[in-house]
């Protein structure tokens, strides 16, 4: 299928006729649109049928003995190009548009989240059945998600192929080299800190664990709180651009498991407090989930100034532990003794409604 037809046709999903044609939807969040212009007269050039596919029921049963197993599956496939999750159009396509932008919060320039512009590229197999309604509804999630995070879509494309389908996000108005690095070197008494970009719960639908397991049938996270992720991005870009962030990584493909590898080495980490503050008892899925996020490295000595500006902000953020000289990751789900378990009974109740 040619470009024109794929956006400017009429779509009639599952028999109902839908509103705008693609192109009308994105060329509402294009950013001469932002500027005062008026919007683009967008030509309709014939009708396109399909249906939504049906998602099968998850029978999948995950183990937590299996971690490392699911750890190493889930690395070996973020380093491929990410496939489109056609079971969870809409969620998955906001999660590419929130992983391109956070990859942006470590560069530099003098930007805001609303100075920047994204450029989106459907490469898509137009001959799968479902393949066109889950277009459609990609494209509708794109444009809504985009508009409200108060970004522009600097232009768009598809492009019809035979090897799967890909949405592609690059992010225009940033530097291309990064401010802070992804890894470093530090001090022992340096801090992991882990803030999610959205407060929706932990699923594993759609996630590369769920891919690399041969599944897709559970829930995946409703990701789309526009309002939390812009607060959420202002503070981080701001201790990033401050240097109070020593290193830092996106929390998404391959989520929690995949990041913590990337931002260190070795590290002796506890996530009970997000399991607390989610009152989520299930490991898998605090690790495995695909929620936007950050994780971030602070001296302990800037620990302090960065939760006045988190509970400035009403953010919540999870402290995960220290890092070690040597002996891997290890991740505990126990809730420590004294202190810290008060801790974590603070931060949870300072977290109460946010998911």
């Amino acid at each position: 299928m040619d470009a024109f037809t794929a956006l400017n046709s009429e779509y009639i999903i599952d028999g109902n006729r839908m509103d705008s044609t693609p192109a009308a939807l994105l060329e509402e969040c294009g950013s001469r649109l932002k500027a005062g212009g008026r919007k683009a007269s967008v030509p309709v050039c014939g009708s396109i049928s399909d249906e939504s596919l049906d998602r099968t029921a998850s029978c999948h049963a995950y183990s937590r003995e299996n971690i490392a197993r699911y750890a190493l599956r889930v690395e070996e496939l973020s380093l491929r190009p990410r496939d489109f999750e056609m079971a969870f159009p809409r969620q998955h396509s906001r999660s590419r548009i929130a992983k391109a932008l956070i990859d942006a919060i470590w560069k530099e320039g003098d930007f805001t989240l609303d100075c920047l512009e994204l450029a989106l590229n459907w490469k898509w197999d137009s001959e799968r059945m479902g393949a066109m309604a889950a277009f459609y509804e990609s494209v509708a999630a794109s444009s809504d998600y985009i508009y409200d995070l108060d970004c522009s879509v600097s232009r768009y494309s598809f492009c019809d192929c035979d090897d799967g389908c890909r949405l592609e996000c690059v992010v225009e108005g940033c530097g291309s080299e990064r401010i802070c690095p992804e890894k470093c070197e530090g001090d022992g008494s340096d801090w992991i800190i882990y803030i999610p970009f959205d407060t929706c719960s932990f699923r594993l639908g759609g996630s590369l664990l769920a891919r690399s397991e041969g599944d897709n049938g559970e829930l995946t996270p409703e990701n789309g709180d526009a309002d939390w992720f812009i607060d959420c991005y202002e503070v981080v870009r701001e201790l990033v651009c401050d240097g109070i962030v020593l290193s830092g990584t996106t929390v998404c493909d391959g989520g929690l498991q995949a990041a913590l590898g990337r931002i260190c080495d070795n590290a002796e980490l506890n996530i009970s407090g997000i399991s607390s503050s989610y009152k989520e008892n299930d490991t898998l899925r605090i690790l495995f989930s695909e929620v936007p996020g950050v994780l971030i490295r602070i001296r302990d000595i800037d620990f302090d100034y960065l939760d006045s500006q988190m509970l400035l902000q009403d953010i919540a953020y999870y402290p995960l532990g220290h890092p070690k000289p040597s002996g891997g990751i290890s991740v505990t789900d126990h809730s420590p003794n004294g202190i810290g378990r008060i801790i974590d009974s603070l931060m949870s109740q300072a977290s109460e409604g946010e998911d």
